[in-house]
């Protein structure tokens, strides 16, 4: 077994340090430390600043951590497994003699320790912080056993998504669920406990439990003034244990899950057969445009997929709730509880809009690369140009439950009109078109990306979106600049012109694609 993990972990890791990729990950959260370092400069002398600038800095590189974390958790580690499924290649490694456990520690171990790195790698940096003031070294240390254990966590849970799932979507659908009860579940613990709500003396040290496992609360708490705490704490216990178990479980289950790992193209995935109860949900015979009728049917999902967005999209408002409130925020009707409610509703529908956006476009596009088939649509008697429209079209209509549900939560939430208005009015002079516009690239961006990277386009594209946002900021910042100056304005009429050369830049690689 040994000569099999130590094979695979070596392989995994000479191909992550010779890939560019790696490195420039490294760099680029070089490059977001070093402008959220002249930021925090910046800002220190601004009228109205708070104190510590070191611990503001501190503060928001954890929660840049915490965000690029959770994006690796689902993309990177869920799909260890199912990739080698979509490529039918774990017979290979079986008959090599590597056993499950070899596979498992090997495909986890390179992804793990590279994600590790990458978070170490910025830790003689944070050090700064000490000497801009308001951190200690123990909030430091801390702070980073908690983002390594959060880590491991997510490297076990999403090995478990991946060994379960037969494919790399299915496995990230299930790493988002398991995330979304990861941070709701102890935030509504918490809240209950803080309610003084009675309860059963046998469940109390559960939810007591469960409301300090996370941590995005664990940050908050280390990061207060004069904590004294100790780095192993019960969230770091926590996380390693779900972590720990998930990866036993992986491999119990392995043999189960991977007894017949069908490649992707033989899978028809949510779209059912014509059958005496399934007629409603097979997609029948092509009608119109059959590159779009494909792609919403056997890419995007179909029916059934338009059905989970419709069901997922108003079940936001109970996160929405236990964000406000708590899960007794239902049973009350106080207006800036309602009100809050809703902001924080259409807030989420928003951001699972774009990222809705950007999965299924990047999908529809990655599906032909990844199957070597846009070769074969060159004998169709279509141009580069209407394929990929039309499958990026055929993708679409199955994200369009999100803006259906965002109307109507405007029109049907409470205060969701004034809501709305008072969004233009906060993002007056021109603001409200650069966050709109910085919202449309995000999906642009993961259809460039899609066209180039094996895997991790989406987030990718969120992190140079929020990138360019950041720097554009500092820029503001640097020149003193006042946002109704006109420059605002024109900084989203260009990233509305960077949303229209990705188009450009996804055509030429498209013809490109076609002419081998």
């Amino acid at each position: 077994m040994f000569p099999g993990v130590v094979a695979l972990l070596e392989r995994s890791l000479r191909i992550d340090a010779r890939a560019w990729g790696t490195h420039f990950a490294r760099f680029g959260l070089m490059v977001a430390i070093y402008i959220a370092v002249i930021l925090t400069v910046a800002t220190n002398n601004l009228p109205g600043s708070p104190g510590a600038p070191g611990m503001r800095l501190f503060y928001n590189i954890a929660n840049l951590n915490l965000f690029f974390m959770t994006l690796l958790g689902i993309s990177f580690f869920s799909t260890v497994i199912t990739e080698e499924k979509e490529e039918d290649t774990l017979g290979l490694m079986l008959m090599a003699g590597i056993s499950p456990l070899g596979i498992l520690l090997g495909k986890t171990g390179s992804r793990l320790i590279c994600a590790m790195l990458l978070v170490a790698v910025q830790y003689p940096f944070t050090l700064l912080t000490i000497t801009l003031g308001g951190v200690t070294p123990i909030q430091i240390q801390s702070t980073y056993a908690a983002l390594f254990s959060f880590l491991v966590m997510l490297a076990g849970v999403g090995l478990f998504c991946s060994t379960i799932s037969p494919q790399n979507r299915t496995a990230s659908m299930y790493m988002v669920l398991a995330i979304v009860a990861y941070w709701s579940v102890p935030l509504g613990c918490k809240a209950i406990l803080a309610k003084g709500t009675s309860v059963s003396p046998f469940f109390e040290p559960v939810f007591q439990w469960a409301a300090s496992s996370s941590v995005f609360s664990q940050i908050d708490i280390i990061l207060q003034t004069g904590f004294s705490g100790t780095m192993f704490s019960e969230q770091v216990v926590t996380n390693l244990s779900i972590g720990g178990l998930s990866f036993v479980a992986s491999w119990l289950l392995f043999d189960v899950a991977t007894r017949d790992p069908a490649p992707e193209a033989s899978n028809r995935g949510l779209v059912t057969r014509s059958g005496r109860f399934g007629w409603w949900f097979s997609p029948g015979r092509a009608r119109g445009n059959p590159l779009a009728w494909r792609d919403f049917h056997f890419v995007a999902g179909g029916k059934p997929a338009v059905l989970c967005r419709l069901a997922f999209y108003p079940s936001l408002f109970l996160l929405a709730t236990i964000y406000s409130r708590g899960f007794f925020a239902m049973f009350l009707t106080t207006g800036t509880t309602a009100k809050a409610i809703t902001v924080t509703y259409l807030n989420l529908t928003l951001v699972a809009m774009v990222i809705d956006a950007g999965l299924v476009v990047s999908r529809s596009l990655h599906e032909e690369i990844r199957a070597n088939t846009f070769t074969t649509l060159t004998f169709l008697p279509y141009s580069p140009g209407e394929i990929i429209y039309s499958k990026v079209l055929g993708s679409l209509l199955n994200w369009l439950p999100g803006p259906f549900c965002l109307i109507l939560g405007v029109m049907a939430l409470p205060h969701g009109p004034e809501c709305f208005v008072d969004f233009f009015k906060a993002l007056d002079h021109g603001l409200w078109l650069y966050y709109v516009a910085h919202l449309i690239l995000i999906p642009h961006l993961a259809a460039v990306f899609a066209m180039f990277v094996r895997r991790g386009a989406l987030p990718l594209a969120i992190c140079c979106s929020f990138a360019s946002l950041v720097f554009v900021f500092m820029v503001f910042v640097s020149l003193s600049t006042s946002v109704d100056s006109g420059l605002v304005p024109g900084a989203g009429l260009l990233v509305l012109a960077v949303c229209g050369f990705c188009h450009f830049v996804v055509w030429l690689r498209a013809e490109a694609l076609l002419a081998r």
